[in-house]
């Protein structure tokens, strides 16, 4: 499937691009910000991609792994995505996109279409990229601040899911509205015990100052205009009434602010759920804070905190908490096209007490002693 979708994509640019050669009346084909692009009319196609390589290294307590040292590194590619987008009219557009999981398996993400009904209201339907809750989640990976995004995300975003989404924005004031299968619902049929029996998400966001890309990313470049913003989120879903699902609930809900000026920035959020499933009701939270500042045109430090607090009614109850900090450097000043970048994180905590999870394509993995440390090496390219 994998080298049948890039062959597709490959070969509609070339098949587009040789029509486009041998009449330049007919269109135009270049590359901007979207990608390479072929375009006639309001009809545009953009195809693009991305990958990121890293070095990772992990220093745990030698009893997690026996008697094998306590020492663990190696290279790997976190993401190697290769995507196509554009519109058919000034209204209607559409979005695919795919990750080549071990370099062998596709595994598809983005499949969605949009409808502008106006400069401030878009509907999109499909699988939809990020259900409209956590702010760590909804900033594209290209565009973070630290290597990938900390464990307090990983335990509580909602991930993909597929559904209906209304955006509306304005100048000041903007929002989004989903109906979807519900949290983690990636690729999943009507069956999956992954889908719930129907899910509601809304998030609603204020600007007092900037620009609202200066939001859709953590950096915030040298000689940027002072910028500030709020967000809030609530999400409900329930299942375990159609086939297939679980029978539980779950709600969630957060906040988070961004301040950002030339050259600096702070983020900060936190974030609750309850889950109410037989016999049990869980309240978890967390929270996280980070800045960052740049010391050069091209190079940004950064520092990060973040906890994890579960229900102490949870069987690994315990509070995990994690600390980052690393550098960013940016090939091109003031773009993401092409960066290295290198962070080192703390674990305040065992990752067997807490309802943290290992993620070796982050670098984390399983330790039942707190001080766990491990280190990434990331090189970014986008084309």
């Amino acid at each position: 499937m994998a080298r049948q979708f890039a062959s597709a994509l490959v070969g509609l640019g070339l098949l587009a691009g040789a029509a486009l050669g041998q009449d330049a009346a007919l269109g135009e084909a270049g590359k901007d910000a979207k990608g390479f692009y072929i375009k006639q009319g309001d009809t545009r196609l953009n195809i693009n991609g991305h990958f990121q390589f890293r070095y990772f290294l992990n220093f745990r307590d030698e009893d997690a792994v026996g008697d094998q040292n306590d020492f663990t590194n190696g290279f790997g590619f976190r993401r190697v995505r290769l995507g196509a987008s554009g519109q058919l009219t000034k209204e209607l557009g559409y979005t695919i996109q795919g990750d080549f999981l071990n370099g062998e398996t596709f595994k598809l993400y983005d499949a969605y279409a949009w409808y502008k009904f106006s400069d401030s209201a878009t509907l999109k339907f499909g699988q939809l990229f990020k259900l409209p809750v956590l702010k760590e989640e909804l900033n594209s990976h290209l565009a973070l601040q630290a290597v990938d995004r900390s464990t307090v995300n990983a335990v509580f975003t909602p991930n993909y899911s597929q559904g209906v989404q209304l955006d509306l924005a304005g100048d000041s004031v903007r929002g989004s509205f989903a109906v979807s299968d519900g949290f983690n619902a990636l690729n999943s049929d009507i069956t999956s015990a992954a889908e719930a029996d129907f899910a509601l998400s809304a998030r609603g966001e204020w600007k007092w100052a900037g620009e609202w890309k200066q939001y859709d990313q953590f950096t915030s470049w040298k000689e940027a205009e002072y910028a500030g913003f709020l967000g809030a989120a609530v999400h409900y879903q329930s299942g375990g009434e159609t086939g297939g699902t679980l029978d539980r609930d779950i709600f969630q809900y957060t906040a988070d602010v961004s301040v950002k000026g030339d050259g600096w920035n702070v983020f900060a959020y936190g974030v609750g759920r309850r889950v109410e499933e037989p016999g049990a009701d869980y309240d978890d939270f967390g929270a996280l804070i980070q800045g960052g500042l740049f010391v050069s045109n091209q190079v940004e430090l950064f520092a990060r905190y973040g906890i994890v607090m579960p229900d102490d009614d949870r069987a690994n109850g315990d509070d995990f908490a994690e600390a980052t900090i690393g550098a960013n450097y940016y090939l091109f000043p003031k773009s993401q096209a092409a960066k290295f970048s290198v962070d080192g994180t703390y674990a305040f905590d065992n990752t067997t007490d807490s309802i943290v999870s290992q993620r070796a394509t982050d670098g984390f993995l399983t330790d039942a002693e707190e001080g766990e440390v491990y280190i990434r090496a990331q090189v970014q390219i986008v084309f």
